[in-house]
């Protein structure tokens, strides 16, 4: 074998991911593998076109995607993997590269001896002191691969084939000097701002309403609060309810049975002291509950439907008559023993029942509108006079780090940070079209001198930044925006490339093998 030619050896499978990577080094000397996500039954993990894609292939693949995880820092285990569906997202590449490769040989496209011999050489899992080495490589061909060389440089040969196809494809990304132009206008036409909310919901508690206005705008608006009756009829037809207490005793989901049984005991404890001797349930459930929710309020859960608790505590609950007590029942958090204060059958409730309620509500919103836009027009005055929405509306420890999604409770300052026009939502604020135009038609840090609605409130805004492109600036970014439009076009190439592939050919893929595809959203 010392005197074989260099061509007809193989060295590390090449791979082609068409959509993420081409090569990676996780071969026989990784294999801390062994994992087998599959049927040891099947043989074909795909068919694509008649070919197929063995199980061993899928096996090597998979084990190399769940090594780099390893190496990266973020082991995954087969389970948790298969949760996120790696193996399919595996699959799906092999057979993306598969198809790449029956494209190549359509068109004529190969890899030369010469790029075959290239990859041989360089394989780092057949190297030895940085140098190839035969024996290394005969060995991992014969128990990891189990192909023969002809086989494997038949397959580099192929999968180099299709990453010379998919470079073809790619190469037809342009970008012109105009269409360079016109991005770097946008995304350097910005501006940054400190805006406030005024929400009517913060305002809402200073409105007081007697029962004879109340009563009069009800007649006056008998249209509005009956359109309000038939948009919301869920709220007034409710199933029944219960209001329980309960006492949890946690049990983590990987617990082992010695600390299950320690936890259950401990539950089973409790419950004896609540119905043998009698102790206070709401005063155990402070002293001893690891529920942190409702632990001070006595394990007040409050009224809730059976829907809105896990089903094993919820059976439990509505299975018991006003002042019951459960015994031990085990959910996905743990031990719970359960009390029922009261019941409440379930309610429907004409237009008539709640003709005051649904009046109360639409008039205090009106109002508290009103008093919001006040209270937004009154900060741009004192704005204009000089004082800044920063001192004026301090932001609170936590509004830093508050998610978009909760409602603030006060009117606050808030720093957009840097926006373009092509900028879709604000921190905090959301979508505001016409807030982000008149701050893109400053020429300079400026307060914007009008109150602007949002959603049902209202916002003010100084801008305190503004950038517009020059030639210069133009100059400089040019090279590395070119880059970032080819990037983003080679891939928009690849996955077309890619779509009109798949349409035409005959693709089956053995789904016990790695679960079912996700399923489609949207159109």
């Amino acid at each position: 074998m010392e005197g074989a030619n260099p061509k007809q050896l193989v060295s590390i499978f090449f791979i082609i991911a068409i959509a993420v990577v081409f090569a990676l080094n996780f071969g026989p000397g990784s294999q801390g593998c062994g994992v087998r996500p599959s049927d040891a039954s099947a043989t074909v993990a795909a068919t694509v076109n008649q070919k197929d894609i063995s199980v061993l292939e899928f096996n090597q693949r998979y084990t190399q995607q769940l090594n780099m995880f390893r190496q990266q820092g973020n082991p995954l285990p087969d389970n948790l993997a298969r949760q996120f569906g790696i193996p399919r997202q595996v699959l799906e590449t092999l057979v993306d590269g598969e198809l790449m490769g029956q494209a190549a040989l359509e068109y004529g496209v190969n890899g030369s001896d010469e790029e075959v011999q290239d990859t041989i050489l360089q394989g780092q899992d057949f190297q030895k002191d940085g140098v190839f080495n035969l024996a290394q490589y005969q060995l991992a061909l014969r128990d990891y691969y189990r192909k023969t060389p002809g086989e494997f440089e038949a397959n580099i040969r192929r999968q180099l084939a299709a990453q010379k196809l998919l470079e073809i494809v790619q190469s037809g990304a342009h970008v012109s000097e105009e269409e360079l132009k016109l991005r770097f206008e946008k995304d350097g036409n910005k501006a940054a701002m400190t805006f406030v909310r005024f929400l009517p919901s913060m305002f809402a508690s200073q409105v007081a309403l007697s029962p004879e206005e109340l009563s009069t705008w009800a007649q006056g608006h008998a249209e509005e609060v009956k359109a309000a009756y038939e948009k919301n009829k869920v709220l007034y037809n409710q199933p029944e309810q219960v209001r329980a207490r309960h006492i949890l005793v946690k049990s983590a989901p990987g617990a082992t049975d010695p600390q299950k049984q320690d936890a259950k005991a401990r539950a089973e404890g409790l419950h004896k002291k609540i119905v043998e001797e009698r102790a206070d349930f709401a005063e155990l459930a402070r002293q001893f509950s690891e529920d942190t929710g409702s632990k001070a309020s006595g394990g007040d859960l409050g009224f809730n439907a059976a829907g809105a608790w896990v089903p094993e505590f919820s059976r439990a609950a509505f299975a018991l008559a006003p002042g019951g007590v459960s015994d031990v029942v085990q959910s996905q958090f743990g031990f719970h023993v359960i009390k029922v204060e009261e019941k409440r059958p379930p309610q429907v409730k004409e237009l008539k029942d709640v003709e005051q309620e649904i009046a109360r509500t639409l008039l205090t919103k009106e109002r508290s509108a009103a008093l919001a836009r006040a209270a937004a027009e009154g900060a741009l005055a004192k704005a204009k006079a000089g004082e800044t929405f920063s001192a004026l509306y301090p932001a609170s420890e936590q509004a830093g780090g508050m998610p978009s999604f909760q409602v603030p409770t006060a009117p606050e300052a808030v720093e957009s940070g840097d926006f373009t026009a092509e900028t879709l939502s604000l921190p905090r604020l959301g979508a505001a079209p016409e807030l982000t135009t008149a701050a893109l038609a400053t020429d300079a840090p400026a307060l914007l001198d009008r109150v602007f609605p949002s959603g049902d409130g209202f916002v003010v805004a100084q801008v305190t930044a503004r950038s517009r492109p020059t030639p210069e600036k133009f100059a400089e970014a040019k090279d590395a925006l070119r880059s970032e439009i080819l990037r983003a076009r080679r891939v928009e190439l690849r996955d077309s490339y890619m779509k009109a592939l798949r349409a035409k050919a005959k693709i089956s893929t053995n789904d016990a093998l790695v679960g079912p595809p996700a399923p489609a959203f949207g159109g």
